[in-house]
């Protein structure tokens, strides 16, 4: 009888002992399980923040900076500078004086004018020239118009792939009388250029209006990103003032 009871104790601290061993490998295996979760969620999380597009960085500059940096004709009227996704880069407008024109006799016939939007690509410190728009009114015997809308150029990344889209706006004619001048809306995304043409708006009064139509769109197709964007900042500017 001693003997039975002897080999039950033992077979009872043998069957404990192995229920104790297997909670503590079930515990290492939770763990385990739980930093391997944990690692992979913080290996989602890098892989997430990889993919993102780098954001679009404005910088100062100043027309002392232009004036120093770069030949061009006119005067700087506006400009600015940035980073995004493929480098650094500056955008600025220009606009000559008018010049009134004479003929040999030294009588009046003409008054010329010029603008320029310059755009440069910076690489170790070097500015090189990617693409150049360029207007002018030349011989007009009138009234001359030709200038920049104020404050039109800036920068969107409307599509989000870490590039800048540039955006300028100006207005040109030749005219004797309250007639629309004509608009031109500039978007470069890249080296692509995209191009609204309309006439301005005039506002006789607050219900009686004139011109203010598009009559050339290129570049922008329907469904992409730039188009509604484009519609709403020429109407915005399409208004007509004097200054």
């Amino acid at each position: 009888m001693l003997t039975i009871k002897l080999v039950n104790i033992n077979n009872l601290i043998f069957i404990l002992c192995g229920s104790i061993l297997l909670l503590s490998c079930d515990n290492s295996i939770q763990k385990s399980t739980k930093n391997t979760e944990s690692k992979a969620d913080q290996n989602v999380n890098l892989v997430d923040v990889s993919k993102k597009k780098p954001a679009i960085v404005l910088e100062n500059v100043d027309s002392k900076f232009i004036t120093t940096h770069f030949k061009f004709k006119g005067k700087p009227i506006e400009f600015i500078k940035w980073k995004d996704a493929i480098g650094s880069h500056i955008t600025f407008t220009t606009l000559t004086n008018i010049v009134e024109q004479n003929d040999p006799e030294g009588e009046f016939y003409g008054k010329t004018r010029y603008l320029n939007c310059y755009h440069y690509s910076e690489n170790e410190g070097y500015y090189k020239l990617s693409w150049i728009v360029s207007d002018f009114v030349e011989n007009c015997p009138v009234d001359l118009t030709l200038s920049f809308i104020k404050k039109s150029l800036h920068i969107t990344d409307l599509n989000k792939d870490g590039i800048g889209e540039i955006w300028t706006m100006y207005r040109s004619a030749c005219r004797g009388g309250v007639d629309p001048s004509e608009h031109t809306l500039i978007m470069y995304e890249g080296s692509k250029k995209h191009q609204i043409k309309g006439e301005s708006k005039i506002e006789i009064s607050e219900a009686d209006t004139y011109g203010g139509e598009i009559t050339e769109i290129k570049g922008f197709k329907d469904g992409d990103p730039f188009v509604e964007y484009a519609k709403n900042f020429w109407k915005k500017n399409s208004k007509e003032t004097w200054e």
